[in-house]
């Protein structure tokens, strides 16, 4: 492992890097990945890449997924709430929660801007905020400078094209950044499901920096066995018919040295008994120790373990608790009583899953999670599938947050297709390929739209918008549908460029056509956009009508409510009433103190615009405070516009 320890002491002084262990199953890549962890401590952060459910594998389709994994628990280890942060698995950037949040904090800009030089800024700008890898990479280079991290990465080969895309551009990008990645690969597996990792591993660049775990020799074998087993002292015999059926796995020797423990074959001396490797009938790839005790277990319990394996090798309380109608302390309880009793599952601590914050279990080998999968009979495996999707689906209707419901459809998707419900699958795969567009991972939607989606008709456009509407002139019918995420963004761009009329009539058309499928969140955006294009014009009243209905929205987010009430401020500044304008901003800055970074300097810099309007003696500090924000932020461009 020098090549290991050559990248952590690189790291040490301040260099970070990137390897690859690749190693068949039982190799010992999970065990050296766990002693890394160990040793490091907190400056390691451990994550896994989902592994399938049945044969769907969800990873492939979820953006940056395993690089999200990884930003959750940085997050949650600063003690930042879940809800809070961009990382609800999606890694794109830390300052927004939506990629359109950037143009919002821009469509409320001083009336003294220079709209020439915002023009010149704003097409990098747009592009970074479309690279989520870009992104990505700038989160993970912001807190490894803050605190050097170390990143380890099991069941890579699960991964997505995007993550991969990362993995890439890491290579020899992280000089002078104190990030170590140390992603442990099945070359197996990868050359069956992942296209764009198995191309990248024939790069001479990440070849090099790849750690072939071989099979262990005869020779390594009498100190494996004393690591494993010291109280076991096998005979010369006996160890050649080990390394005989193990072929140098270390995994399967682990599994045959604890069945021939726990069977009673070694005597207390340490001697095995002279017949148990001579009739034992099993042989390379069998699991003798677990294959025991799988039928050991009794039905209830096999029940369990079943349900938790459909919801794949690593599941959660919560879930479980939906699944079995108990409260989650009972669920934990049971759970805890299982893994103690058979070791076939573990507590790997809280995550954040589903958007919600739960106690998450892995199964601890591969053959126990694949063994309790195909428990239940056909008519089970699919009733389950299918209460699993429907809790999925309940919780999908019930959030107010678009990266969740994101984030929820392929999980949903996955089990509608184990349950054989193709319309359902069929319908949560279009909104993830939608998802993935919107994310700049045009990869991933082209794979979902190739291979995954069965149906031939098309499937409903239900958070796109019309194609009918209008927003940048173009003759109408003229293109494919745009995102919502384009239309809004260009929406932007058309009342920066002073484009006052296209915007507010693209707000119209928009709001009319699409107001039974738009999420709340959406129409708050789009009328705050409709009455800044209003004050510009100077038509006040407008301004404050469409904010009057946007406050009468059911279901208004804290976020939503602070963006009416920031945008109440630029209006009232706008025409003249600046006492007006602070009332708002008191009360938007107590709701943006619990909300993202991009919320609270939208309402930062609004203060300062309206501290500067009325010569407040308070605006130095405001101004100072803001200078500091938005240079941790790295926004130069804002901080130009607002003056400071």
């Amino acid at each position: 492992m020098n090549a290991v320890e050559q990248l952590l002491d690189s790291w040490k002084n301040g260099n970070g890097g990137v390897a690859l262990i690749a190693g068949e199953a039982g190799q010992g890549k999970t065990f050296l990945l766990d002693t890394l962890a160990e040793r490091l401590g907190e400056a390691a952060v451990r994550v896994e890449c989902r592994a399938p459910i049945g044969s769907f594998n969800v990873a492939s389709i979820q953006p940056l997924q395993p690089f999200g994994y990884a930003l959750e628990q940085l997050y949650l280890a600063g003690g930042e709430a879940a809800r809070k942060r961009l990382a609800v698995n999606v890694g794109m950037s830390l300052l927004s929660a939506l990629p359109v949040v950037g143009d919002v904090i821009y469509a409320v800009k001083a009336v003294s801007q220079d709209l020439t030089e915002y023009r010149r800024e704003t097409a990098a700008m747009q592009a970074k905020k479309q690279a989520a890898v870009d992104e990505c990479i700038h989160a993970l280079r912001v807190h490894a400078e803050r605190q050097p991290t170390v990143l380890l990465v099991d069941d890579g080969h699960w991964s997505d094209a995007q993550s991969v895309d990362v993995l890439q551009r890491l290579m020899s990008g992280l000089q002078d950044t104190p990030l170590a990645i140390i992603w442990a690969v099945t070359p197996s597996l990868a050359r069956q499901s992942n296209l764009a990792l198995t191309s990248a591993m024939r790069d001479p660049d990440m070849a090099s920096r790849t750690i072939h775990l071989a099979p262990f020799e005869r020779s390594d074998l009498d100190a494996l066995v004393a690591r494993m087993e010291p109280s076991c002292k096998p005979t010369v015999a006996q160890l050649d018919i080990l390394h005989e059926r193990t072929a140098g796995n270390p995994g399967i020797l682990r599994e045959y040295l604890t069945w021939l423990r726990q069977a009673g074959h070694i005597a207390d001396d340490g001697s095995i008994h002279a017949e148990a490797l001579v009739h034992g009938g099993v042989h390379l790839g069998d699991h003798p120790a677990t294959t025991m005790l799988v039928h050991e277990v009794g039905d209830d319990d096999a029940t369990i373990l079943s349900i938790a394996a459909s919801e794949g090798r690593e599941f959660t309380a919560w879930m479980m608790s939906q699944m079995l109608h108990t409260d989650v302390v009972t669920t934990i309880r049971t759970l805890r009583r299982l893994a103690r009793q058979t070791g076939f599952i573990r507590s790997i601590g809280m995550r954040t899953r589903y958007g919600v914050r739960t106690t998450a279990y892995e199964f601890t080998q591969t053959f126990v999670w694949t063994y309790f999968q195909h428990v239940p009979e056909y008519e089970e495996r699919r009733a389950i599938h299918h209460a699993m999707a429907d809790v999925l689906m309940r919780e999908q209707e019930r959030t107010k947050l678009d990266e969740v419901r994101t984030q929820l459809a392929a999980f949903i998707a996955a089990h509608a297709s184990e349950a054989e419900e193709t319309d359902v699958a069929d319908r949560m795969l279009e909104h993830s390929a939608r998802s993935a567009d919107q994310t700049g991972a045009t990869a991933i939607a082209g794979l979902i739209r190739a291979t995954m989606i069965t149906s031939s008709e098309p499937l409903p456009e239900a958070d796109m918008p019309s194609p009918h509407a209008n927003p940048s002139g173009d003759a109408v019918g003229s293109a494919a549908p745009r995102s919502m995420t384009d239309v809004i963004r260009g929406i932007c761009d058309d009342i920066v460029a002073g484009n006052i009329e296209a915007a507010r009539n693209a707000v119209a058309a928009i709001i009319s056509e699409n107001t039974s499928t738009l999420t709340t969140s959406e129409r708050v955006l789009l009328r705050c956009l409709g009455a800044r294009a209003a004050t510009e014009r100077g038509a006040f009243a407008e301004a404050t009508s469409l904010l009057d209905v946007a406050e009468r929205d059911h279901h208004l987010t804290p976020r939503d409510r602070c963006l009416i009430l920031n945008q109440r401020a630029v209006t009232d500044l706008h025409s003249g009433q600046a006492h007006r304008a602070r009332t708002h901003l008191q009360e938007a800055g107590q709701l943006a103190r619990s909300l993202s970074a991009d919320v609270r300097l939208l309402t930062l810099g609004n203060v300062v615009l309206v501290l500067r309007a009325t010569s407040d003696p308070d605006l130095e500090r405001m101004s100072r405070l803001l200078r500091r924000s938005l240079q941790v932020a790295s926004l130069p461009t804002l901080r130009a516009d607002i003056g400071l």
